[in-house]
């Protein structure tokens, strides 16, 4: 972790509980269709959508999508003194790429910067009706080569995350982040999932989840000047693939492709599973951009028994976390 912090606290928190008993990350990221992205002033609740500013119309919009079984993922993130402009919000939008390919390097990302008393309009016309986007062309913002990072800082929601990804955030902030560096732009965000791996990271637009991350870690993160087998143990998972089997397999390529790993397009599918979901065989398949290179893998995952949980701020045990192994990863030909 950032300095010794870890080592200085209790083990009640969640997160040094998780770690201190080798839980192993992997597996556990999230999996998106589409991510809202929604700038919001704190304070946040710890349920973020019952904040007491949070927009009425924007939480109408994510409950008729999700009423109609449309996918959609919140976050929001806190104003920033550099890119954020007092009366405007940003709002971003990252999505699957949509059919023929079924693979995909990195979400598409749509990003806008306009007058906050339009906010509710443009969320609902993004996610339901993109038919009126038009109307909102001005505040388009071509941010397409930037790194959005976000850092769990919800306090509210866990106390690991605002003690450690605080930590976190301050070192991506002010040593990476700061002044001239136009491509990269790190957030503060509100709940991420899993804030016993605190500090939680999400690093878009290629989607990549990161969890404990101390300075010599963030380093690498950032700078992809060390393999990325330093950091295999803070992997949970690409966010594009869809079960925790198809992730951990995933974290074996990229450990031993090296960082040329994640500009490949990348699909998985589980091809085969066993009655109890604890046995299952996993295909990878791989593109180059520009289709030069293809291929796949396959490979036996098991689910074996987890690591203990602890609740935070109780430390009262909160059961097991699934855990997984890789055995026998093999390129085929399709």
């Amino acid at each position: 972790m950032i300095g010794d912090e870890r080592s200085e606290v209790s083990q009640s928190l969640c997160s040094v509980f998780s770690q201190n008993n080798g839980e192993d990350p992997g597996g556990t990221a999230p999996s998106w269709s589409r991510c809202l992205i929604l700038e919001l002033p704190r304070p946040w609740a710890s349920e973020i959508r019952e904040t007491n500013h949070f927009p009425d119309l924007v939480l109408k919009t994510l409950n008729e999508e999700e009423s109609n079984g449309n996918s959609v993922k919140l976050h929001c993130v806190a104003p920033d003194t550099e890119y954020s402009i007092q009366g405007k919000s940003r709002v971003m939008l990252f999505s699957r790429p949509e059919f023929p390919s079924h693979k995909f390097s990195e979400f598409l990302k749509e990003d806008y910067l306009l007058p906050t008393e339009m906010v509710e309009e443009l969320v609902n016309a993004l996610l339901s009706s993109r038919e009126k986007l038009s109307k909102f062309a001005n505040f388009i913002q071509d941010t397409s080569g930037v790194r959005e990072i976000l850092v769990c800082t919800h306090a509210k929601y866990d106390r690991c995350c605002g003690k450690f990804g605080y930590s976190a955030f301050e070192v991506l902030r002010n040593e990476y982040a700061s002044g001239k560096n136009n491509s990269l732009r790190i957030w503060q965000a509100s709940h991420l999932g899993g804030h016993r791996f605190a500090p939680n990271i999400i690093d878009l637009p290629q989607g990549l989840n990161w969890a404990r991350m101390g300075h010599e870690e963030l380093d690498i993160l950032v700078n992809r000047n060390t393999p990325p087998s330093q950091i295999k143990t803070n992997y949970r998972g690409r966010l594009g693939l869809n079960t925790p089997f198809e992730q951990v397999v995933e974290r074996e390529l990229l450990v031993s492709h090296g960082w040329g790993w994640t500009d490949m397009d990348v699909a998985g599918e589980v091809v085969n599973i066993s009655e109890d979901n604890r046995l299952a065989e996993v295909m990878i398949e791989y593109s180059g951009n520009d289709g030069a290179i293809s291929g796949a893998y396959k490979a036996s995952v098991t689910q074996i028994p987890g690591a203990p949980r602890v609740s935070c701020p109780s430390g009262d045990p909160d059961g097991e976390s699934e855990q997984f192994v890789v055995d026998d990863l093999t390129k085929i030909t399709l």
